[in-house]
């Protein structure tokens, strides 16, 4: 014998593990498959098919899910399922969207079946405009449509439209303070008169989100004095404005709460859809293309909660996003991502799970 002790092993014994385990198996079957065979007789001893149902039971559903994705999770499965529904849909723009005066700023509105409006826009300006043109312009419109704005931005303490005068891309990381303020070109100025942070919200975010900082703001309620330099004047105003007058807007600014890249946790997107129940609603992320669309999906399918069911489901949010689409004059609008966080969403707001949900 060697210093190995492999001299006179029996063959058997120098296979691997492994293959120990597969001869033992392949052994295994054919001793049943005999015993079977001689108990039906001699005509039956020649016949295979014991054996190869033992094989399929054992193999088959191994190779069926390396073949055919069925080792994707859950979620993942149903996604591809909406992906199916929506794939191929012929896409026919409805309405139009709300332009400002010097065609700086669009919105796209979603309307919804009680009558609250959900206007949906990109933070970023159209090539050619500049920041202060757009703000000012943002501010217009949400004096004009009297809308409480809620901005899904990536991480950031400052939105290129807020205070202080003259905000700069370089302003955007610095702390908002009450009394900022700002004057536009157009005639519309902002004063911040209250800020209030979302504990409740934040607490969330840092329980499902990784990423999140905790010294971040992450959610916070901001209320701003919106007024026209024209009322402040005392100038003639239209009928419907009193000189001195202002309007009080509520802003809801949610950094790091949903990533462009990555799903949203339900429970967090519950939280924030929970607060977006103003009539005249205004969401704007980066892009305006998957977040805010996405979360406007959430409240109209959050409004027909009590009929959707494992039966439907699908098909509600197939056709709820062909909807968004269309409002947005955008067919590429939500992006596979954004189409897992609605999904997760809808899950969770029904106590189910996505293995039971009807394909």
């Amino acid at each position: 014998m060697n210093v190995d002790g492999a001299q006179g092993a029996s063959p058997l014994a120098l296979k691997g593990h492994g293959e120990h385990k597969r001869e033992d198996l392949r052994n295994l079957l054919k001793k049943q498959n005999d015993t079977v065979s001689e108990a039906r007789g001699p005509e039956a001893r020649s016949d295979k098919t014991l054996l190869q149902r033992r094989k399929e039971r054992l193999f088959l559903p191994l190779n069926l899910r390396l073949e055919t994705g069925l080792s994707k999770r859950p979620i993942e499965r149903l996604v591809d399922e909406l992906d199916r529904r929506l794939f191929g849909e012929l896409y026919s723009p409805v309405g139009s969207p709300i332009v400002s005066s010097d065609n700086a700023f669009k919105m796209y509105c979603v309307p919804c079946s009680d009558g609250q409006r959900v206007m949906i826009h990109s933070l970023c300006p159209d090539k050619g405009k500049y920041f202060e043109e757009f703000s000012g312009s943002f501010w217009e419109m949400v004096h004009q449509q009297s809308t409480h704005v809620c901005a899904l931005a990536n991480p950031s303490y400052r939105p290129i439209y807020m205070p202080p005068q003259q905000n700069a891309e370089a302003l955007k990381s610095h702390p908002l303070n009450v009394g900022d303020s700002r004057h536009f070109a157009n005639g519309m100025g902002v004063d911040v008169v209250q800020i209030n942070l979302l504990s409740d919200l934040k607490n969330t975010v840092l329980k499902y989100q990784r990423s999140a900082q905790g010294d971040s703001p992450v959610a916070r309620e901001v209320k701003v004095e919106l007024t026209r330099f024209s009322d402040r004047a005392g100038a003639v105003c239209g009928a419907d404005e009193l000189p001195g007058t202002c309007k009080e807007i509520k802003i809801d600014q949610f950094f790091s709460c949903w990533s462009d890249t990555e799903p949203v946790a339900p429970e967090i997107a519950c939280k924030i859809v929970s607060r977006l129940t103003s009539p005249n609603l205004q969401l704007h992320c980066e892009g305006g293309v998957n977040r805010s669309p996405a979360a406007a999906a959430m409240i109209l399918l959050s409004k027909k909660q009590e009929s959707l069911g494992v039966h439907n489901l699908l098909d509600e949010v197939a056709s709820t996003i062909k909807y968004i689409r269309r409002c947005c004059h955008n067919s590429q609008a939500i992006d596979r991502s954004a189409r897992i966080s609605i999904l997760n969403f809808v899950l969770h707001i029904k106590s189910l799970s996505s293995e039971h949900v009807h394909c």
